[in-house]
């Protein structure tokens, strides 16, 4: 699996976020699944995903949303990315104001995500220079197992 998730930015400041890939392997293939991921996320950079692609996963994203709106977790989880988001102090703690603002973005990027902006926005966040150097590697082995 993979996510992304990142804080609204104040004007003037650069936007910080987290983008993470998930997968689950036997240990020994860690290196061939890690560079398999890259090699896509690469592609990606480069190439644009097909419009149905992109289509699909939003609606997945949309209808994903839509059912979490009806859980705590999600509110907790909401809520909490309000009060640890850079716009807490710069709206004086206006929880309300700092989630409609959330949701504005969201769906300003729903509504702007064609195969083209995707495959900049990848190519724009991600600099070649992130992919190389800027990237933590971590391996659950299984109870018991030493690395060699």
């Amino acid at each position: 699996s993979a996510a992304f998730g990142s804080s609204p930015p104040l004007p003037d400041t650069p936007l910080h976020g987290v983008c993470s890939i998930d997968f689950d392997c036997d240990p020994a293939r860690q290196p061939e699944m890690i560079a398999a991921a890259l090699a896509e996320f690469e592609k990606r950079r480069a190439e644009p995903p097909s419009a149905e692609k992109v289509s699909s996963t939003l609606e997945v994203l949309r209808r994903g949303h839509e059912e979490s709106l009806r859980t705590n977790g999600y509110w907790v989880g909401g809520l909490t990315a309000c009060v640890m988001s850079t716009r807490y102090e710069h709206h004086k703690g206006d929880l309300a104001r700092i989630y409609a603002e959330r949701q504005t973005v969201q769906r300003e990027v729903w509504a702007a995500s064609t195969p083209e902006t995707v495959r900049a926005t990848l190519a724009e966040t991600f600099p070649d220079s992130c992919l190389v150097g800027r990237r933590t590697v971590v391996t659950l082995l299984p109870e018991g197992e030493i690395p060699s």
